[in-house]
């Protein structure tokens, strides 16, 4: 099982499959339940009305954009989230 501090760990190493954002998003969690906000509920919330005002608009990227702000796209862990599989 991978916890946030080893996912911390690995990102300092250059070793992560995550990004930045996707490093925050594993803390939160813990952080939440520590001390009961509900930020990722918050979170949650927050990226849904962007994607309803990104398709309004018409500028949504779609799954890609949000993929790619959470998971390395350099992690050999990663490919198959990037490329096709035939």
């Amino acid at each position: 099982m991978s916890t946030p501090a080893n996912e911390m760990k690995k990102f300092v190493e250059g070793d992560s499959k995550y990004t930045t954002t996707g490093i925050m998003y594993k803390w939160i969690s813990p952080l939440a339940r520590m001390t009961g906000i509900p930020i990722a509920n918050l979170l949650r919330d927050t990226g849904s009305v962007v994607d309803t005002a990104l398709d309004i608009v018409g500028a949504n990227a779609g799954d890609y954009w949000k993929t790619k702000r959470i998971y390395d796209i350099s992690s050999a862990d990663n490919v198959t989230m990037y490329t096709k599989r035939h």
